[in-house]
């Protein structure tokens, strides 16, 4: 797993949790490295969820929900840092029906051997879907930066995980309120 996501996965630990609450969660972590995380490095996945466990023991947030407040921090981060990614794409459809085919290739680009989610869309009778596939178990992540996403653009809209969704393979509905109002 790429290095950016640890460096802003400390970052959203200092944001939430003070420097002291991050050494904490990085001590409980008990990782190999000691967080010595930089932003081009590659980290096992496990050392995230170990992580997000620690926070989650620490603060009593469900990890589901502290992952998808992750998942919102990273989005925001993504807009400081890659401004022209977001204000290439005039709704939060169009960027989430690039993603694959763009965003992630763009990071494959930056960072050979990333190893991307995938990540798709469909239309679905009452708006559209969006699916993640990972070997990694953060779809509370990806559905974070889908609600992040959702705000960026300004569009009034819900998602909502469908029934059978893991951690690993997630289907999200992408519901607009205007929509939800006529029905």
């Amino acid at each position: 797993m790429k290095g950016i996501i640890f460096v802003e996965l400390l970052h959203f630990m200092d944001e939430q949790l003070g420097e002291a609450g991050t050494e904490q969660v990085i001590d409980r972590a008990a990782l190999s490295h000691d967080a010595a995380f930089t932003g081009v490095g590659n980290y096992p996945s496990q050392d995230a969820e170990a992580l997000v466990t620690a926070g989650s023991e620490l603060t009593g947030i469900e990890t589901g929900a502290l992952c998808e407040a992750f998942g919102r921090f990273l989005l925001l981060q993504f807009e400081k840092k890659y401004p022209h990614l977001l204000r290439h794409y005039h709704c939060a459809r169009d960027l989430l029906d690039h993603v694959g085919s763009h965003i992630h290739e763009e990071v494959k680009a930056i960072h050979p051997g990333a190893t991307p989610p995938d990540v798709t869309t469909e239309e679905c009778e009452d708006g559209y879907r969006v699916v993640y596939r990972s070997h990694r178990h953060f779809a509370h992540i990806a559905c974070g930066l889908i609600q992040q996403c959702l705000a960026f653009y300004g569009e009034d809209s819900q998602v909502e995980w469908e029934p059978g969704s893991t951690p690993q393979h997630a289907s999200f509905v992408i519901r607009s309120s205007i929509f939800e109002e006529n029905a």
